[in-house]
């Protein structure tokens, strides 16, 4: 059986922390301990997906504000997300992600919510058509002004110089960490799904580690029904 659980940074024990590690470097080239250690402390919380008391997947989270054209904004931003293979059709970890979404909704209704997040692959793209009714980017949507201006805003502390702003790509470097081979190959067959053409379109260096830039406002109204019925069961 699958648990989730939340469990803020400075709570996350030494032998989570190496299992987290582990994972990590089970999907993905280029992780340094050091450097993953750093990416950690810089977060708030850790969303841990468990079975049997194990670690199977995590995803690191951080919520920051800023003003934004005169306007206090949330973003969240998810960086380090992995989940073992044989869990992957499971919903509980992005159920889990919603839900502590909504919470921060429901604390701060007044505050514009927004999703920040890099896709190194197109299985983490493919959560937001599955969440959401709009979001960037997507075959014929632009950024609106007060969208572009979120991301220039908060992509200015959470990310360093390789970001291409033309394309929204946070490009590669030698020493980034890219999916191993296998992980997430775009293949003829899955080619012909439009969200993975339009991804790999987009995208057409993420084989060596590039990554988009993808938001997404989180609203009541912006969640696909099937997935608002989801986090509003108890």
């Amino acid at each position: 059986m699958l648990i989730s659980e939340t469990i803020a940074v400075n709570r996350v024990q030494p032998n989570d922390r190496l299992r987290m590690l582990q994972l990590m470097r089970s999907y993905y080239e280029n992780v340094d301990a050091d450097q993953f250690r750093l990416d950690l402390e810089k977060k708030d919380c850790v969303i841990v997906l468990r079975n049997h008391g194990s670690i199977c997947g995590f995803s690191t989270q951080v919520l920051v504000r800023k003003r934004v054209s005169g306007r206090e904004v949330n973003v969240l931003f998810s960086g380090d997300t992995v989940i073992e293979e044989r869990f992957r059709n499971s919903l509980s970890l992005p159920v889990s992600w919603g839900r502590m979404m909504l919470g921060i909704l429901s604390e701060q209704p007044t505050v514009p919510l927004f999703w920040l997040l890099i896709s190194k692959g197109y299985k983490t793209y493919r959560y937001l058509p599955v969440f959401f009714r709009d979001y960037f980017p997507r075959p014929g949507r632009a950024l609106s002004v007060f969208e572009h201006e979120v991301l220039d805003v908060f992509t200015g502390d959470l990310f360093n110089g390789t970001l291409d702003r033309d394309d929204w790509i946070l490009r590669s470097t030698r020493s980034s960490q890219r999916l191993r081979a296998g992980v997430a190959d775009i293949t003829e067959t899955n080619r012909q799904k439009p969200e993975i053409a339009f991804f790999e379109a987009v995208n057409p260096g993420h084989a060596n580690g590039d990554e988009l830039i993808c938001l997404t406002q989180f609203t009541m109204e912006n969640l696909n029904p099937f997935i608002l019925r989801k986090l509003l069961k108890r």
